[in-house]
């Protein structure tokens, strides 16, 4: 029975294992000043703000890979007897990107060092996926109707969004024409499409924009490895703790004091409803064991007023002004450990509850909260 649990275990894990979903690929060469390649080099890869780290050896023909990578910011390190370490800092591993980084060793001491400061822009020259990326600082810096990373898509060509206003709306987008459900969300290499909004499309997880670090859209002759759209791949990625402690605190409010009557409102001379919006929450992230262990986390939260009039023209005497109730907590979190030169792991947990008060029927008139 033992037995039976533990390869149940590995079968799910191994199902969630989707190519590199959620992380990055670094490939390269090494070679000598004349052109030879040059097998049997100790290649490290360390993230500049972690200090998680992976390392291989050059093969017979000098190439070397490493997958399974973290988003981030790495320094590559190269080392063979009878030739200078070689140091390179500042690489961008992009989600769902394979990075290509070419070396080149000088004969002399391995207590010598060449550091490269400045080459040739890095290309993916492989791939042939079309599509692009957005990055935390972007998702930062960027004003955002209502706070929803995936509304930031409309930034990227190909890409005709439909961003909802409210705070809790759901966002959906059309990728080269083809309907809002051809469209594939991932995030942290899970599925986080929304099965139940009928053909709304989008997320199925709110995930606040604090807590993502960059997401990929890819619009066309993306691989197999992605699958279950023909539209466009939203491939995102949370957050995750640094070396540093680094936090963020937001709040955000909206009243109706500083809003208009709508036209509904005014022709059924009525009350104009009391809509009210607060969205707050903060984050935190840092080490357990610096260059070993570390966590980040998420929390925010959404309470929506939203003012509804109820307008029947055959009946004017039951027109009113109501308000139906949103209150939406969103709890992330994350931790990653290095096990050894070879193998990390990590766990991510998200959860979003939101129930909703006092929901109207169909067939009524949103009334303006802006």
């Amino acid at each position: 029975m033992r037995i039976f649990f533990l390869c149940a275990l590995v079968l799910m894990l191994a199902c969630t294992a989707w190519a590199q979903q959620g992380t990055s690929e670094l490939r390269g060469s090494v070679k000598d000043q004349t052109g030879a390649v040059l097998p049997g080099v100790s290649i490290t890869a360390r993230n500049q703000d972690s200090g998680l780290f992976r390392e291989t050896i050059s093969g017979e023909n000098g190439s070397f890979f490493l997958s399974g990578m973290l988003p981030g910011r790495y320094q590559i390190e190269a080392e063979l007897p009878g030739f200078k370490r070689y140091q390179r800092a500042e690489i961008r591993l992009e989600v769902g990107k394979t990075t290509s980084v070419d070396v080149t060793l000088e004969v002399g001491n391995v207590t010598e060092e060449v550091s490269v400061t400045a080459e040739s822009p890095i290309i993916d020259v492989s791939s042939k996926e079309v599509g692009g990326y957005i990055q935390s600082r972007e998702l930062i810096d960027l004003p955002s109707v209502n706070r929803n990373f995936t509304g930031y898509i409309g930034l990227l060509p190909g890409v005709v969004p439909s961003i909802s206003t409210g705070s809790f709306g759901a966002d959906s987008v059309n990728v080269n024409g083809q309907t809002v459900r051809n469209v594939n969300y991932t995030f942290d290499g899970a599925s986080n499409n929304d099965s139940f909004n009928g053909g709304n499309g989008g997320s199925q997880a709110r995930v606040p924009i604090e807590a993502v670090q960059e997401f990929q859209l890819l619009t066309s002759q993306f691989d197999a490895e992605f699958g279950q759209a023909s539209g466009g791949i939203i491939n995102a990625v949370s957050k995750q703790g640094t070396n540093e402690w680094h936090g963020s605190a937001f709040a955000f409010y909206k009243d109706s004091a500083f809003t208009a009557k709508d036209i509904f409102v005014k022709r059924g001379n009525l009350q104009k409803p009391n809509t009210q919006e607060q969205q707050y929450g903060g984050t935190l992230g840092g080490r357990i064991i610096r260059d070993k262990a570390h966590f980040f986390g998420s929390v925010e939260r959404v309470r929506q007023d939203q003012g509804v009039t109820i307008n029947i023209p055959a009946r004017p005497e039951f027109n009113s002004g109501e308000f139906e109730r949103t209150k939406v907590w969103n709890f992330l979190a994350r931790f990653d450990h290095q096990i050894n030169s070879n193998h990390t792991w990590g766990v991510r947990w998200l959860r979003e509850t939101s129930p909703q008060f006092n929901q109207s029927s169909s067939n009524v008139t949103k009334a303006a909260s802006e």
